[in-house]
């Protein structure tokens, strides 16, 4: 396997956690990433740079530092660090910079009351809701964009290892390898399905049902709280149907954060 297959969050971040001794924390992130943020240019940048802040803080809080780096890869893919044509120098400056803060990091979160600490860990539960409707609206996007198969079938993959690696599982490597090299060999051979379901529309339309069942099964398997599954359901058929034209994914992510903190303050989550 080349270097440019390798470097992938569900492969590499597994990896550099589980040296750390911390196996869970590898997966996690690259849930929480694969799903707000996608496998693009910047993913790398979050998802690294959040597990060795996290290494070198002792892992006091990981929504914050997460927080954080996802703004700063929303502002660099922005072109509002360095300009649009030198992102790569941004991404790595950056990583660089926040890794050499450390020391003001553990100063920061020794200053953080524990209160609001706690709060931010419980708004981490909204935070993966709003990663499920960002990746709903992103994959109602695609299909209206007539992507190819490949894309369509990496995305489903995206999903499905993010989920994995959300409930801390160290299956997330081997299902990525596994599912890539399944759809390598589906693209090489070129299969040609002739069934009724199979036929393109339709297989959108299931995909599309499945997606959705995968969804509200993971809302209600990852986040146990009766009130915020059924409000999911329902924000899922709105925003997926509704057909916008952009991922809202910095509004999702802010305001599932800002929900989650007034959720914990007024008791309805715990």
């Amino acid at each position: 396997m080349n270097w440019k297959k390798a470097s992938n969050i569900f492969i590499l971040l597994p990896l550099i956690t589980a040296v750390s001794g911390n196996f869970s924390l590898g997966p996690v992130v690259a849930g929480l990433t694969g799903l707000t943020w996608g496998i693009g240019p910047g993913s790398l940048f979050i998802g690294i740079t959040t597990v060795l802040l996290l290494i070198l803080t002792g892992n006091i809080n990981m929504e914050l530092i997460f927080l954080y780096l996802w703004s700063l890869a929303y502002l660099i893919q922005a072109g509002y660090v360095l300009g649009s044509g030198k992102k790569k120098t941004a991404y790595f400056l950056m990583a660089f910079l926040s890794l050499l803060m450390t020391p003001v990091w553990r100063l920061l979160l020794g200053l953080v009351p524990v209160k609001l600490l706690n709060e931010l860990n419980i708004a981490g539960g909204l935070l993966t809701i709003a990663g499920l409707l960002i990746f709903l609206i992103r994959f109602r996007l695609l299909l209206k964009s007539k992507a190819s198969n490949k894309e369509i079938f990496e995305s489903l993959l995206v999903l499905l290892c993010s989920l994995t690696g959300l409930m801390g599982s160290f299956l997330t490597l081997p299902l990525w390898l596994g599912g890539t090299y399944l759809i390598n060999l589906f693209t090489k051979n070129q299969w040609e399905f002739k069934s009724f379901l199979f036929q393109k529309d339709r297989l959108y339309f299931v995909l599309s049902l499945l997606v959705i069942f995968m969804t509200t099964y993971a809302a209600s398997l990852l986040l146990p709280y009766g009130i915020f599954s059924a409000l999911l359901l329902f924000a899922i058929l709105f925003l997926f149907f509704r057909q916008p034209g952009k991922v809202p994914a910095f509004e999702l992510v802010y305001f599932s954060m800002i929900l989650g903190i007034l959720a914990s303050r007024m008791g309805i989550l715990l």
